[in-house]
């Protein structure tokens, strides 16, 4: 199975900025949940550290923005625990987002605690 492969389909940009991040295959929790959270479904996952979980729930997430035209508003919030989780979600969301930047607007909220 590839990304394109994947039901109901991904946009052709999200697809092609995966392709020039080398991600030919979608991994075990990729393909079990993409088509789930594209089609509506809540879901609670869990995989091992490197399993692709972002991908796994950013992908979606874009194709649902992209999918909602224009408009002014959060499309989407992303909740992460630590700073450095933060900043490691929101650089796979710009490299996602390569193709679509004019379309997704993207905000690293982190706030530095002492």
């Amino acid at each position: 199975m590839s990304f394109s492969d994947i039901s109901p389909p991904l946009s052709p940009l999200l697809l092609q900025a995966l392709a020039d991040l080398g991600f030919a295959k979608p991994t075990l929790i990729q393909e079990k949940a993409i088509p789930l959270l594209l089609s509506g479904k809540d879901l609670l996952a869990r995989a091992r550290t490197g399993s692709g979980k972002t991908i796994a729930y950013v992908l979606p997430l874009l194709q649902r923005v992209l999918q909602g035209g224009s408009g002014d508003g959060v499309k989407g919030v992303i909740l992460v625990p630590t700073r450095e989780l933060s900043e490691q979600v929101y650089g796979v969301i710009r490299s996602l987002t390569k193709y679509c930047e004019k379309s997704v607007r993207v905000l690293n909220v982190s706030v530095a605690t002492k």
